[in-house]
């Protein structure tokens, strides 16, 4: 009830983002069960289901129509060439920023604790216009444009190497938690603050130690 009850308030309170990566790991958890488990039925209706779900929430649930027609409408605007102030639109410029930081600083980067400083004067060089500046909304981008490509090959061997070891990935629901993070880390800059660097530890930790205990 409680994992019934989480899933319909994330269609009412969660941004864009957050749904994708919801679907996107049930999607995966149903491929799973068809091609790992060879649970096809079940696997079939779960699928059904999860196609169904967001088509009945969008006549049913106003908040997340609107979100849906937002995104729709900030996509054409932006196809038209006009200026939109969104957040599909200042994650774009975010990358943009980081990319070039990155491109400037290939091998070391600018700094990790330059970051901030450094995004805020590329926006001013890149768009003038632009009041509020942000951090690259990608994870493996902020490491690129603060630590360089050796900075980006370190921080993947650490991310991927609980996931890795011991076989860990044969858990599906491990395999599942990682892919959550993986996708969240594409969108946004989730180790760049205290919140989501104690959302990950927590999550990885009580994972790791539940394999271990299966193990031993």
């Amino acid at each position: 009830l409680i994992t019934l009850f989480n899933f319909g308030l994330l269609h009412v309170l969660s941004v864009r983002s957050g749904l994708i990566i919801l679907y996107l790991s049930l999607l995966l958890g149903i491929l799973s069960l068809i091609f790992l488990q060879k649970k096809y039925l079940l696997g079939i209706g779960l699928g059904a289901m999860l196609f169904l779900i967001p088509i009945i929430a969008y006549y049913t649930i106003p908040s997340f129509q609107s979100r849906i027609s937002y995104a729709a409408w900030e996509y054409q605007e932006m196809r038209s060439g006009r200026a939109v102030t969104g957040s599909d639109n200042g994650r774009l410029q975010s990358l943009q920023v980081g990319w070039q930081l990155f491109k400037a600083h290939p091998v070391i980067g600018v700094g990790a604790g330059d970051l901030r400083k450094e995004v805020h004067a590329k926006y001013a060089q890149i768009y003038p216009d632009q009041l509020q500046s942000l951090m690259p909304h990608n994870q493996f981008l902020s490491v690129a444009a603060g630590s360089g490509m050796l900075g980006l090959l370190i921080f993947i061997v650490a991310f991927f190497y609980p996931l890795l070891a011991n076989k860990n990935f044969q858990d599906l629901f491990f395999l599942m938690l990682f892919f959550t993070f993986f996708l969240s880390f594409m969108v946004e800059n989730t180790l760049e603050n205290s919140i989501g660097i104690g959302f990950f530890c927590l999550f990885l930790c009580m994972g790791l130690s539940f394999l271990t205990r299966l193990k031993d």
